[in-house]
């Protein structure tokens, strides 16, 4: 898991330094592409990159009032990863939701409700609690198929800035996965083409060979730090959507079989 920070006032270098030394993995950012949305105080270009030195790939905070196709053309030429922050006090809830979610491709953040039945490219609860859970998503919350945070604790004050701070799940960057966290992410990806996770879980547990190679196969496919279980989620969509197999890793040993069409002549020399 990461700890991560996020603030509406940006640090300066020095206390970014000083959060990265004390380890701290993610320190998010605000971001609007037009005046009026209503965040508390978007960051400017300079003051994202001051925070790249604690995670290269900072997370964004943006307005559901924002245009969606200028907040993902944003995110991409500043290599954020973009997040909506969804939240009443911001743009009330309503059907607009997911169509701006399609269109930026980035994550969610928010209250219970707001998760419940949203595509995203990763969630972030905000769920504020007296102690520090360790984990990355409440345990009474239904979790998503994708990469998880939590928000857990509101303002308080670290490194001289007042700041919230969550869990995130490794996906985000920074520890290695370990093979058994691959593992899980390689389970979320498969949940997310609408395979059964029970049944893989039990898959997993009982090791039967061709099951495990399998997934063997995708876990091997995600980098240690887990940058790019997107593409890897990726792929198993058009694995699946492409040759019926519901996900099942193609055999690198196995070419497809020829056929010689009927009435067909060979020749075969013999030394």
């Amino acid at each position: 898991m990461l700890p991560s920070l996020d603030s509406a006032t940006p640090p300066t270098p020095a206390q970014a330094a000083a959060a990265q030394a004390a380890g701290i993995k993610m320190w998010c950012v605000y971001l609007a592409t037009k005046p009026g949305v209503g965040l508390l105080r978007p960051w400017t270009n300079a003051e994202i990159e001051v925070v790249r030195v604690i995670n290269p790939r900072p997370i964004a905070f943006y307005s559901g009032w924002d245009d969606p196709v200028a907040i993902k053309a944003a995110a991409t030429r500043l290599n954020l990863r973009p997040c909506l922050d969804d939240e009443s006090g911001i743009r009330p809830e309503g059907p607009w939701v997911q169509p701006n979610l399609d269109a930026v491709g980035g994550g969610l953040y928010g209250t219970s409700g707001v998760h419940v039945g949203r595509r995203a490219g990763f969630h972030i609860a905000a769920w504020y609690i007296a102690n520090d859970p360790g984990r990355t998503w409440p345990t009474n919350w239904p979790t998503p198929a994708a990469p998880c945070g939590w928000q857990w604790r509101n303002s308080h004050n670290e490194f001289g800035v007042t700041v919230d701070r969550s869990w995130l799940d490794d996906w985000f960057g920074g520890a290695t996965m370990t093979l058994s966290q691959k593992y899980d992410a390689v389970i979320k990806a498969f949940a997310a083409v609408g395979l059964d996770i029970v049944d893989l879980k039990a898959f997993l547990t009982a090791r039967t060979p061709a099951v495990t190679q399998d997934l063997d196969y995708w876990a091997n496919q995600i980098a240690d730090d887990g940058h790019n279980v997107a593409d890897v989620t990726a792929k198993i969509i058009l694995d699946s959507r492409t040759s019926g197999n519901t996900g099942k890793a193609p055999d690198p040993w196995k070419a497809a079989p020829t056929t010689v069409p009927s009435g067909t002549k060979l020749t075969v020399t013999v030394d």
